[in-house]
């Protein structure tokens, strides 16, 4: 990202990442928990990128990927349902928030927001409405014409989740990285219950991968 900041905190007009992330979450939370890297922490603290409340911060000391991160905020919890959101998925800063607040009021232990948009940089499988496979196209998955892929916003009831997820942590603990979208691939066999959100607005799919991405923020959001 040209710069030694936490990608999180890298502004696009004069606003970090972060904010546009959480903005529409925020200010409806009950609590706040931010999952960073020890040597990152203080460059979190030391930044207001949000007035609303303040934010515990959670240290990730096994840098092992999103799924460990993820897990590490559940652990730290004690609510009934959490909101995850990746805090440089600026798209959120579009999402509907009433979607997901109906969802949560289900039988769901896990919604997971979708949209089909072209040449998807991730994408899921789906059949008979579950997911069955997780591709990513910067690992070797190949590239599709149209994919549903996440919005970096996921809503979990968390004593459903966390032992599942704390058991696919522990099965995969020799992958390099583990990508916590994996999980929703292998949720099944564990009986919980997902249910995939169906969105249309194709900004809720961006994110800031690359300095590329950033120079573009502005014509998208």
């Amino acid at each position: 990202m040209r710069t030694d900041l936490p990608k999180a905190l890298v502004t696009a007009d004069d606003r970090p990442l972060i904010h546009y992330s959480t903005s529409e979450f925020v200010p409806y939370a009950r609590s706040v928990l931010v999952v960073v890297r020890e040597e990152h922490k203080s460059s979190f603290v030391g930044t207001h990128w949000h007035s609303v409340v303040k934010p515990t911060y959670v240290v990730q000391t096994n840098l092992t990927g999103t799924a460990e991160a993820v897990r590490l905020g559940l652990l730290a919890s004690s609510s009934k349902w959490l909101v995850v959101v990746w805090a440089d998925h600026v798209g959120a800063s579009a999402f509907p928030l009433d979607a997901i607040l109906v969802e949560m009021n289900s039988e769901a232990d896990l919604v997971l927001p979708v949209v089909e948009r072209p040449d998807p940089y991730v994408y899921f499988e789906v059949l008979d409405h579950r997911i069955t496979r997780f591709n990513e196209t910067h690992r070797g998955a190949p590239s599709v014409a149209k994919g549903l892929s996440d919005c970096g916003v996921f809503a979990l009831r968390r004593d459903a989740v966390l032992g599942p997820l704390s058991e696919f942590v522990h099965d995969h603990s020799g992958a390099e990285e583990l990508n916590f979208l994996q999980f929703f691939a292998s949720c099944h066999a564990d009986s919980l219950r997902s249910r995939l959100l169906r969105l249309e607005d194709f900004r809720l799919t961006i994110g800031v991968n690359s300095p590329d991405d950033l120079d573009q923020l502005g014509a998208l959001l």
